[in-house]
């Protein structure tokens, strides 16, 4: 949950740091704004069961992430094991 310090130029590059690790070993964050999860949780909800039912199926084609390099959404799903949360 990301809420008015996330804006701040230093908490953004701690976070930045923080999820390149956790996708470095495989784990992908979800991010919502502090906002969304006290004012719409039932849409953050249905986008967290979006999410697992989606990689449960090895299929995330429905969900929208940001393709980047380190993340693991934007791998192929190929052979390649992946560790369930």
């Amino acid at each position: 949950m990301d809420g008015r310090s996330h804006h701040f130029e230093e908490t953004m590059e701690k976070d930045r740091i923080k999820e390149t690790r956790l996708n470095e070993l495989g784990l992908n964050v979800l991010r919502f704004p502090d906002e969304d999860v006290f004012r719409n949780i039932n849409n953050v909800l249905r986008t967290i069961e979006t999410y697992v039912e989606g990689f449960e199926r090895m299929d995330l084609r429905a969900f929208d992430y940001v393709n980047t390099p380190l993340n693991p959404l934007s791998r192929r799903w190929d052979d390649t094991p992946l560790n369930p949360l």
